[in-house]
């Protein structure tokens, strides 16, 4: 009887974790359009809980602060690309091919921002670091391809 306890106790656990995880992720979800469209001064909490049908309080109860919640959606978009990026590399051996879907995935991600969200860039640092720190990644992704095919003749130096 007491194991039995013990598992409906371990799995409503578990069901609460995955709502609270889905929670946050849908949340994520809606901050990154946000972010992405409107910037981060733009992007306002009390609109954001009202698009996730949610509370401000309970918003905060996931995240402590609007920056990191802005922090987690960003690094989630860039990890997310990088994680395609690594697919893309995985799955095509021909560098051509390779610089070509990358540069696409790139342009596709990088479009969804408009002009408020890189002013913000220049006023919010942590944003600018991770947004930075991406772009590093990113260019150093490009330029193993571009290294590799040079390597194997596909591209002249």
């Amino acid at each position: 009887m007491r194991s039995t306890a013990v598992l409906a106790i371990g799995l409503a656990g578990s069901a609460n974790m995955m709502q609270r995880h889905s929670l946050k992720s849908r949340i994520l979800d809606h901050a990154e359009t946000r972010l992405l469209e409107q910037g981060f001064r733009g992007m306002r909490v009390d609109e954001l809980a009202r698009d996730v049908g949610i509370s401000k309080r309970t918003l905060y109860e996931q995240f402590r602060t609007k920056e990191e919640m802005a922090r987690e959606a960003l690094a989630r978009l860039t990890e997310g690309m990088h994680a395609e990026c690594d697919r893309i590399l995985a799955e095509t051996a021909d560098e051509a091919e390779q610089l070509r879907a990358i540069v696409l995935l790139m342009c596709r991600r990088y479009s969804r921002a408009r002009p408020p969200f890189y002013r913000d860039l220049e006023t919010t640092p942590v944003l600018t670091e991770l947004i930075e720190e991406a772009r590093r990644e990113s260019y150093a992704k490009i330029d193993g391809v571009i290294q590799a095919g040079i390597k194997r003749g596909r591209f002249r130096a």
